[in-house]
């Protein structure tokens, strides 16, 4: 253990806000650091087969002695899909770059009981430590899907501290009703409220953890609503988009179906980034590294597989030339 990579671990379900807390927690080691050459990995997971989230992450930071990112996609790193492609990728940070700090970015659906079960096996409890388990949760609609998901539940009770995000967007009685959700998964982790996950780093990385002992330890009370069977869907285009045809199609889709999507889609006056949350669609200027690539990339997250009937869907909402 003594030569394990500490890991900072971050958790939520889907659109609660892993991203910003990743590239915060990389501002705040960066700042804490200062002018010591260390390294620092970051490790973003997506469940769908194109990733969006790791564009949205730093490339470089030029103020580290190194600094390593690394994206794992397909499905969730902590499940028999890419347990294989995990394990590799830690070995190697273990052997060849030996980072001072490891961030991984869980997919928003992933089991973290499964992790923990898999601490013991294949010498993954000498390849990482985990240090802090910071589950993200949004205010506006954690007390929706912990009820119906049990990743959602999971995540809360094996979580360290707790990110209330979003608490702009929910009011008061809502932002006390989900603390009180979460003290109820988890009575000793503190909350902290927080918009755009602005919160202080270096008072919650330096609370007392016994994350990966109390953690494993921990029983997971089987949830009585069966989990379901997730999709995803992910699509390129070249060309550009009609935008009424496009927010059409989305508009159809039931939120009991979508439970995330995101990615650029290329209007005629330019790219926009988009995001469906909860049900609900929003746009903002595209990033840079995305709005560089000059197609359309989207993925989607479903209940049911729809990836079949939703792809032409898509495409026909491109402009005829």
């Amino acid at each position: 253990m003594s030569d394990a990579i500490p890991t900072v671990l971050v958790t939520g379900f889907l659109g609660a806000g892993k991203t910003t807390t990743i590239n915060r927690l990389i501002a705040h080691v960066t700042a804490g650091w200062g002018e010591a050459p260390r390294t620092l990995a970051v490790l973003i997971n997506e469940f769908a087969s194109i990733g969006i989230d790791g564009e949205l992450v730093p490339d470089a930071v030029a103020s580290l002695g190194g600094y390593h990112k690394i994206e794992l996609n397909r499905g969730s790193i902590f499940c028999a899909c890419i347990r294989t492609d995990f394990i590799s990728e830690l070995k190697k940070l273990a052997t060849d770059v030996r980072p001072d700090l490891l961030l991984i970015e869980a997919t928003g659906i992933a089991r973290v009981d499964d992790l923990y079960a898999m601490m013991g096996q294949d010498g993954l409890d000498r390849l990482l430590r985990i240090e802090k388990n910071v589950c993200v949760a949004d205010a506006t609609s954690f007390h929706k899907v912990e009820r119906t998901l049990e990743a959602v539940a999971v995540q809360a009770r094996y979580a360290d501290v707790f990110i209330l995000n979003k608490t702009d967007r929910a009011d008061a009685v809502l932002v006390e009703r989900t603390e009180a959700l979460l003290a109820a998964h988890n009575p000793g982790a503190p909350v902290y409220r927080a918009v755009r996950a602005d919160v202080p780093f270096a008072e919650i990385l330096s609370l007392e953890s016994e994350a990966a002992a109390k953690s494993a330890a921990r029983s997971v009370v089987p949830s009585a609503v069966a989990s379901p069977e997730f999709h995803s869907a992910s699509m390129q285009f070249r060309g550009l988009f009609d935008p009424a045809k496009w927010r059409a199609v989305v508009a159809s889709l039931e939120p009991g179906q979508l439970l995330r999507a995101k990615g650029v889609i290329v209007y005629p006056e330019g790219p926009r980034y988009f995001e469906v949350v909860n049900g609900e669609y929003s746009e903002q200027e595209a990033p840079a590294a995305l709005a560089a690539k000059g197609v359309s990339v989207l993925t989607f997250i479903t209940r049911d597989d729809l990836a079949d009937s939703l792809s032409p869907r898509v495409r026909d909402c491109r402009m005829k030339s």
